[in-house]
């Protein structure tokens, strides 16, 4: 039971990640730091 909403938890981590990575895409002036953080934590996520 534990373990099914840690997945549910790391999915929805991954899928808002995604969803901020692209709304940073978006902008035609990306914050730099924050393009840096997005990636960082996208990379992290990854790695679960």
């Amino acid at each position: 039971m534990q373990d099914e909403m840690v997945s549910v938890g790391v999915r929805r981590v991954i899928i808002s990640n995604k969803i901020a990575e692209h709304i940073a895409m978006q902008k035609l002036k990306p914050n730099p730091k924050l393009t840096a953080f997005l990636s960082v934590r996208i990379h992290h996520s990854a790695r679960l």
